[in-house]
């Protein structure tokens, strides 16, 4: 579904156009995010944001999160 943002810069107008991606999509990428935090959470006995955080350090890839954490 393409939709039209106007979007303002101080005095200026700028047109935006973008494509939606479909739900399906984002939701099976969040489950494979929560799943991954759900892991570390209980392998590593940290909270949710804790684990969440060290995702992102890691740009979000799990083996690469597991050896940073077990290193540290």
């Amino acid at each position: 579904m393409n939709q039209k943002i106007v979007m303002r810069n101080e005095d200026q107008e700028v047109e935006v156009s973008g494509t939606e991606q479909p739900v399906e999509i984002q939701q099976e990428t969040i489950k494979l995010n929560e799943a991954h935090i759900d892991l570390i959470v209980k392998e590593f006995d940290v909270d949710r944001f804790q684990a969440t955080r060290w995702l992102k350090k890691n740009e979000g890839d799990l083996q690469k999160t597991i050896k940073w954490v077990i290193s540290n």
